[in-house]
């Protein structure tokens, strides 16, 4: 007989493919729509990319998102995406109820 115990399964430490995403780019953006945009909806990773520089490797983190606003959807590309780096990530899960829950309890301060 086989017994799994999920305290002892390592949680991922990276978001992945088909994620959801709750991002914050409040630190390099003035731009309080886009900031309250950003900051309170779930995006889903809908590509990886590996950028490479003499320094440092960093994964690019696209995310999509529905229903942008009007007054700020000139900040995303034409399919509803935009770029994080995983700094910008400030949490994710498989589930985009795992991300809700998050929201309200950041909304709440719980």
């Amino acid at each position: 007989m086989i017994t799994q115990f999920k305290i002892f399964e390592s949680e991922k430490k990276f978001p992945e493919f088909w994620d959801y995403v709750l991002c914050d780019i409040s630190d390099y953006t003035m731009n309080e729509k886009l900031i309250n945009f950003v900051n309170s909806n779930i995006g889903q990773i809908s590509n990886l990319a590996l950028s490479k520089t003499k320094d440092k490797e960093q994964m690019i983190y696209y995310v999509r998102y529905k229903n942008i606003p009007v007054s700020v959807e000139d900040r995303f590309s034409h399919d509803g995406v935009r770029v994080f780096g995983l700094s910008d990530i400030i949490f994710f899960g498989k589930t985009k109820e795992e991300v809700e829950i998050k929201i309200q309890t950041r909304k709440y301060n719980l």
